[in-house]
């Protein structure tokens, strides 16, 4: 399995149109905050885990190695791994499913004050507790294909993570299954154009705040209206 380094350098070399030195790969890591090293160079380490899983070195030939980079010049890579084993490897950790939860009732507050809190109030949160959940399978090869066809922007906002956060938003986008996965109860064959639609992670949170989910055409009414609003007042 591909380690840290490994994954973030795929990260920066799948959106990159040239070659990239150890250095410069390491410089847009920490720009886009993919990760963090303890290393007093972390360039050292991040070019030796590129050196073994580059494809012509002798040692890294040895069966069970995948080749993900190569080497063009020297200490400059480009990546050869194909487009849908990067995105398996670099994709953000898939979403927990979602439990439709009822709001909790908050006690109205009269308008233009403030809920009083006592300075001496304290909460406790971390406690360990075991829950069971039904986890639908999901498969990232439809993701990919909805992706390759829907592209990286959010079919209900229209917003694409990258313009607002730079490169720590760089393909961060979740795929919404039209009809959820937790109703059909059982395998079927996706069409990933028809069924799954790109969604950022906000809308994707609201569209499942009903049960059902909204459609995406809702709640496409929803936030036009609400942000027509705004931009007049």
């Amino acid at each position: 399995m591909a380690g840290l380094y490994v994954r973030a350098a795929i990260q920066v070399l799948y959106r990159s149109e040239r070659p990239l030195s150890a250095r410069e790969i390491w410089e847009l890591i920490e720009q886009g905050n993919l990760m963090s090293s303890h290393s007093d160079d972390p360039v050292k380490p991040l070019r030796s885990e590129i050196g073994r899983h580059c494809e012509g070195k002798d040692w890294a030939a040895r069966e069970g190695v995948p080749k993900y980079f190569r080497l063009v010049a020297k200490d400059r890579y480009v990546l050869i791994t194909p487009a849908d084993v990067a995105l398996r490897l670099i994709r953000v950790r898939p979403s927990a499913p979602t439990v439709p939860v009822a709001p909790p009732v908050v006690p109205p507050v009269a308008t233009g004050q403030a809920e009083a809190v006592p300075d001496t109030a304290g909460y406790v949160e971390g406690a360990a507790a075991r829950v069971a959940v039904t986890v639908y399978e999901r498969c990232p090869e439809a993701r990919a294909a909805c992706i390759r066809h829907h592209g990286w922007q959010c079919a209900v906002c229209r917003i694409d993570l990258e313009t607002v956060y730079g490169i720590a938003g760089w393909h961060l986008i979740e795929v919404h299954h039209i009809k959820p996965l937790s109703e059909i109860r059982v395998s079927y064959q996706v069409d990933p154009v028809r069924d799954l639609v790109p969604v950022c992670p906000n809308c994707h949170a609201v569209l499942h705040r009903t049960v059902p989910p909204m459609s995406i055409d809702q709640l496409r009414r929803i936030v036009n209206r609400h942000v027509g609003r705004r931009d007049k007042g």
